[in-house]
């Protein structure tokens, strides 16, 4: 099972055909397991997808285009989804920048 590599920048920033081929065909009940997770040290608001606040200890999983959301709460969405719930961003291209 491939890992996300969080130093890799083709990940993160746009890397063109690296980063696409790295997610490319990725079935949306495996996405979620391609994003790093981290405890939440501070927030803006709320999950978009649940509504409720963060806490402090929350775990939050980072899509490609930055947005956050709790895991499990992006866990569930992504099994069902492959885009990004707050901008429709393909999470499976691995690009960090909606397209427009």
């Amino acid at each position: 099972e491939d890992e996300v590599d969080e130093s890799s920048p083709h990940i993160w920033h746009g890397g063109g055909m690296a980063a696409s081929s790295h997610l490319a065909g990725c079935d949306p009940p495996q996405l979620a397991e391609r994003f790093p997770i981290r405890k939440m040290t501070s927030s803006d608001g709320p999950c978009p997808i649940c509504l409720e606040d963060y806490t402090s200890d929350d775990l939050v999983l980072t899509l490609p285009c930055f947005h956050t959301f709790h895991q499990d709460c992006a866990s569930t969405w992504l099994k069902e989804s492959s885009v990004c719930p707050t901008c429709v961003h393909d999470c499976r291209d691995g690009t960090g920048y909606p397209p427009f």
